[in-house]
């Protein structure tokens, strides 16, 4: 899921599931996401993604991370924009 548009529920982010792990990008880090870009969620042991790794499982954080950077480019996704500058906000690599 891309939200690049007027704010969901909590903010511009996109997510991106590979095998049992999902990573939640937030572009606006907020409470919700605990004042960060990244949630990392197990869901084979955390079906409710109630325990982010983002911070235990680093490696596992860049790998999911760069499949969601790979398929937003693929697909030419478009960007929140910088409200000062203009330029799109583009995910970063943790």
């Amino acid at each position: 899921m891309h939200y690049p548009h007027a704010p969901h529920r909590t903010g511009y982010f996109t997510t991106c599931r590979s095998g049992n792990w999902i990573v939640i990008y937030h572009c606006f880090p907020t409470a919700v996401a605990e004042d960060s870009h990244y949630q990392l969620f197990n869901l084979a042991k955390d079906p409710f993604e109630q325990t982010n790794l983002a911070a235990s499982k680093p490696a596992e954080l860049k790998r999911v991370m760069q499949g969601l950077i790979a398929g937003l480019e693929m697909q030419g996704a478009v960007y929140p924009v910088d409200k000062a500058g203009g330029v799109p906000l583009n995910p970063k690599l943790p």
